[in-house]
């Protein structure tokens, strides 16, 4: 079992919904981003499929707080060759390979940043730059085929 990203091809990338909110760039003090994912495996077709919703939220004076000016929701669809080769067996259960997983998700991650920084020109949030993190950081409970 190895990952092998040669075998790895992004079949589909898609902004399935998003909204931004009108908000005069002076107030914002600085951005706090939330993430949530949801990865699915088809290990018959050899696709792995990733939702990532993110939210946007911008500081504002300290009596003020925080204000949402963003939400973000993806879809990500993977063809992976050798995913056969990338599924653990543990109790009887079948998951996705979390180095796999983290992969993936980094690369999706990264695509979702270059998205934002297009459907967000122009307004309040084009300076929110998603930032460089851990994969590991968005993986949640093991994926189960």
């Amino acid at each position: 079992m190895s990952l092998k990203l040669d075998k790895i091809q992004m079949v589909k990338a898609s902004c399935l919904s998003f909204s931004v909110k009108n908000k005069e760039a002076e107030e914002i003090k600085g951005f706090i981003f939330d993430y949530k994912t949801e990865t699915k495996a088809d290990a018959e077709n050899k696709l792995v499929f990733i939702q990532l919703k993110v939210e946007i939220s911008g500081k504002l004076s300290e009596k003020e707080g925080q204000v949402n000016l963003g939400n973000f929701e993806f879809g990500f669809v993977y063809r992976v060759e050798n995913l056969d080769e990338l599924i653990q067996l543990e109790d009887d259960h079948r998951y996705l390979d979390p180095m796999l997983q983290m992969s993936l998700l980094g690369i999706a991650f990264s695509t979702a940043r270059g998205i934002i920084m297009t459907k967000a020109a122009n307004t309040a949030i084009s300076e929110a730059y998603l930032p460089i993190l851990n994969p590991a950081l968005l993986l949640g409970e093991k994926t189960e085929i």
